[in-house]
């Protein structure tokens, strides 16, 4: 895995997104999904629940099961869920080319 950290405007051009996408409220499921995948990457690179809820306007719960969401997708075959999932945690990052529409 590169040590890059990958920034939010980056990861969310990669998905068809706007950073502002994945910082809004809209529950529409690629969105809320890929916000959630978002906070599960950020986790993984040392940033606390409280954090994570201050960068998107959130309460520490709400990221608390955004993030366990995101942990159960990665079990299920929802090909969008665990794309979205999977997509921070690739070992080879140029590979992704597919674009996810809104």
């Amino acid at each position: 895995m590169s040590n890059k950290i990958i920034a939010l405007p980056d990861y969310a051009s990669r998905l068809g997104l706007t950073a502002e996408d994945l910082l809004g409220k809209s529950r529409k499921p690629i969105l809320s999904t890929a916000r959630q995948a978002y906070w599960r990457y950020m986790q993984s690179i040392g940033c606390g629940y409280s954090e994570i809820a201050r960068k998107f306007n959130r309460d520490s719960a709400t990221i608390r099961c955004g993030i366990q969401r995101v942990d159960d997708l990665l079990y299920t075959s929802d090909e969008v869920a665990f794309m979205c999932a999977t997509e921070l945690f690739r070992k080879d990052e140029n590979n992704f080319s597919e674009k996810v529409e809104r």
